[in-house]
């Protein structure tokens, strides 16, 4: 059976990708888990089963889905390419992008 059609009234941006949002209520047991896990809720995108996260390290917005935020640590997606990008200058190298087809190269 399809699922209902979620009407988006707004979008957030995300990566620099405007990525629509729904109005619907989010339960207080996902706002206490995101905020265990550095992390505020800033809207439900999508979907009913995607997030979006504002990271409290750098403030930026990530998309995750509901099931890795209550089982699973989210990853701030920004806070991520900053690290590999550090690691990455500490070797004596620049990271220019990551590979599209294969999360284990860039």
């Amino acid at each position: 059976m399809p699922s209902p059609v979620m009407p988006h009234d707004q979008f957030l941006s995300i990566a620099g990708m405007p990525v629509p949002t729904i109005a619907v209520e989010i339960p207080e047991q996902w706002q206490a888990a995101a905020r265990a896990k550095g992390f505020r809720i800033a809207g439900r995108v999508v979907d009913r089963y995607h997030l979006a996260l504002c990271c409290d390290a750098c403030g930026e917005l990530t998309r995750t889905k509901v099931f890795v935020l209550m089982n699973n640590q989210p990853t701030c997606a920004p806070c991520l390419a900053r690290r590999q990008a550090e690691v990455a200058r500490a070797a004596g190298l620049v990271l220019v992008a990551r590979c599209p087809l294969n999360r284990h190269y860039a």
